[in-house]
């Protein structure tokens, strides 16, 4: 029995080491289809997330106590987020050992993805609270900017383009999401 808890607390501390690290340098998720920020780790970091809204601090004019419990909110909300990743990883490591069922880890998994997205949903409400309505209708108008200047840029002026020595397209000119390459019939 003792052997069991040894290998079970080396195996949440090793989680804990290798989720950090591992989290820092994943490029941040896009919004889900609804713009609702479902696929994002804090809310969505390019429609109202903590880091949003502290990167447009000028733009909205925050006060220095709306910045200093931003930064308090993220802070959290990323220490949970740890967490939550740390408790997966030892909900599939239950798995691989033989501890828990694919069923009873499915539910665990469940519960977990539940309890992140009602923390989500809490730290929406209160960044919206702190913002004054004045700053609300400005971040609005910022988004609004934003999609249209994403959408002007992939219809937008093809003319300026980089282009290689032989006049072909450069990278990032052919499959969308696949710089580089080529659409299917067309000539190189």
């Amino acid at each position: 029995m003792k052997a069991r808890a040894k290998v079970m607390v080396a195996v949440v501390a090793g989680a804990g080491l290798v989720a950090a690290p591992l989290a820092a340098q994943r490029a941040p998720r896009a919004q889900g289809p609804g713009g609702d920020g479902a696929r994002a780790a804090f809310v969505g970091p390019r429609g109202a997330g903590v880091e949003a809204l502290l990167r447009q601090r000028e733009a909205l004019e925050l006060t220095d106590q709306q910045v200093a419990r931003l930064n308090t909110l993220r802070l959290e909300h990323l220490q949970a987020a740890q967490a939550d990743q740390a408790e997966r990883a030892r909900i599939r490591s239950d798995v691989a050992a033989g501890e828990r069922t694919a069923a009873e880890a499915r539910d665990a998994l469940h519960q977990a993805r539940d309890r992140a997205h009602e923390r989500r949903d809490a730290l929406r409400v209160e960044m919206q609270g702190l913002l004054t309505e004045t700053q609300q209708t400005r971040l609005q108008e910022l988004r609004q900017q934003r999609r249209a200047d994403r959408a002007e840029g992939r219809r937008g002026d093809r003319g300026d383009r980089p282009r290689l020595r032989d006049g072909r397209p450069g990278p990032g000119n052919g499959v969308p999401g696949r710089p580089g390459r080529q659409r299917p019939g067309s000539a190189r």
